[in-house]
């Protein structure tokens, strides 16, 4: 099972959260009722937005002190069998097996929209899945990829800096690479024109998680674009005391 929680950037987390053992599906009624669990449906597809109006029993404590710690206000649950719900959380229901033929990325623009509307209006998404690992990495890494517009391996390296089990299945990780390009720069414009210009500074966060050694595409676009000197120049520039230090086999010490 996943590592609990972790923090992707200010307002998302990534993580496994399971505060009961019995699914959804199998509380009757009476139970529903008893513990003040209602679903309606919102938006296209087996998604759903449910809110809990009451407090539960049946609670993790562990999951339920991070929660508290970390200030969640709403909940992306992708699981085949979804737990009955919290007190005071908003949610977004996706009944989703962890397989790669499953079809996840019909359910990125919800999610995404979703995640992104309670980062503006100042409340904190987990999005989980049973481990943390597969499903929810790969909403997140698509969440990522519209906000940053890095590429789907930048952000799921970046990632896994914070969270080292992250792990899409093949079938997410092909999805995620269709997603990129067009795809993603059309969601990105739904969000820019529905909720406008973004206060985040995603890219920065995310570009600042990346291992040593991955900057490179970015200094390459850099150069492209006019913001990195490329080789000739840097060598042109070169300080004086190397020009001379190449002019002459040998120098004083105090020169080098």
């Amino acid at each position: 099972m996943g590592n609990g929680m972790s923090q992707i950037l200010p307002g998302l987390y990534l993580g496994n959260f399971v505060a009961v053992l019995s699914s959804w599906d199998t509380w009757g009624k009476e139970s529903r009722r008893k513990y003040g669990c209602h679903a309606r449906s919102r938006g296209a597809g087996d998604a759903t937005w449910v809110q809990r109006t009451r407090t539960g029993a049946l609670q993790d404590a562990k999951d339920l002190e991070q929660l508290s710690r970390n200030k969640i206000t709403h909940i992306v649950s992708i699981h085949e069998s979804p737990q009955p719900l919290l007190k005071d959380i908003t949610y977004l229901r996706i009944p989703l097996p962890d397989t790669p033929e499953a079809n996840i990325k019909r359910h990125f623009k919800e999610c995404i929209s979703f995640i992104h509307q309670c980062r503006l209006h100042g409340g904190n998404c987990l999005v989980h899945c049973l481990a943390g690992i597969s499903r929810s990495t790969t909403v997140v890494v698509a969440y990522v990829m519209v906000v940053t517009e890095l590429s789907c391996q930048e952000v799921l390296d970046a990632i896994r800096t914070i969270r080292p089990v992250a792990n899409p299945n093949p079938g997410f990780r092909q999805q995620l690479s269709e997603f990129g390009g067009s795809a993603a720069r059309k969601v990105r414009k739904h969000l820019k024109q529905r909720y406008g210009t973004s206060p985040f500074n995603d890219e920065e966060e995310i570009k600042a998680l990346l291992p040593v050694g991955r900057e490179g595409t970015s200094r390459t676009e850099g150069a492209v674009q006019g913001l990195v000197p490329r080789a000739r120049d840097m060598r042109s520039t070169s300080p004086f005391l190397l020009r001379v230090k190449r002019t002459f086999s040998c120098i004083p010490a105090c020169l080098k």
